[in-house]
């Protein structure tokens, strides 16, 4: 790895000039947080010698970098924001985490580095699923066309499923009667029991934003109002017009 590029591992809070080489090694849809409206997105980034880090995009940072960090592509990263993990989440997160901003550099690097994805990480074949039954352990397959990152991701390559539980008990009814209709379990709040349901499944995204304001130049999110004219911190641009986009 080249002397200009640190890893993971050698920045810490505090830190400043440097810049990191990391693979996109996962991304999670955005979701909304538990204790506050907003929206927050997880990434985990790798770098050359396999060490990982949880980046974090916050609100309309998350549509402004929607183009970049892409799931297995390569990228210089420098001047994310790194602070300590709480103490609450260090065990998911890791000791510390970025935050990535509009003050976050990203540019992209033109390499393949998914064996370093397929090397770092411990697959399971479907077939071994069920040695996991009733348990609560983390599993992943690996190349596949169809990823599961938390949620279904079409066209990924490699399998994740976080977390999982498979169950002992697992036997599909063949009578109708056995099955329930959803609108006959809807509006309950706490049931300790399970149903089965015959439908087809589909993921829908129903909390993506369709439209906002974007640079004319490079269609970067934007805090302007519509039609005004400013220097656009994406495209470098002096005259850039809010539109949207």
């Amino acid at each position: 790895m080249s002397k200009e590029f640190q890893l993971i591992s050698n920045v810490s809070p505090g830190s400043s000039g440097w810049t990191v080489k990391v693979v996109v090694a996962e991304k999670i849809s955005p979701r909304i947080a538990q204790k506050s409206p907003t929206k927050y997105q997880n990434l985990i980034l790798m770098d050359t010698e396999g060490s990982t880090v949880q980046a974090t995009l916050y609100g309309q940072n998350i549509t402004a970098f929607q183009d970049q960090l892409t799931l297995g592509n390569t990228y210089l990263v420098s001047n994310a924001m790194v602070k300590i993990t709480n103490p609450e989440y260090k065990a998911k997160s890791g000791e510390v985490q970025w935050i990535i901003s509009r003050r976050t550099r990203i540019r992209k690097v033109e390499e393949n580095n998914s064996n370093l994805i397929m090397s770092t990480y411990t697959f399971t074949d479907f077939e071994d699923f069920p040695n996991y039954m009733d348990s609560n352990i983390d599993i992943s397959k690996g190349h596949t066309n169809c990823g599961l990152i938390d949620e279904i991701v079409c066209d990924k390559y490699y399998l994740n499923l976080t977390p999982s539980k498979l169950s002992s008990k697992l036997c599909i009814p063949t009578d109708e009667k056995d099955f329930t209709e959803i609108k006959n379990i809807q509006g309950l709040k706490t049931v300790k029991q399970f149903f089965w349901i015959k439908g087809k499944a589909s993921v829908t995204v129903l909390n993506q934003t369709y439209w906002y304001m974007s640079c004319n130049n490079c269609n970067k999110i934007s805090s302007e109002n519509y039609g005004d004219i400013y220097h656009c911190v994406f495209c470098k641009c002096l005259e850039a017009q809010a539109i949207p986009r």
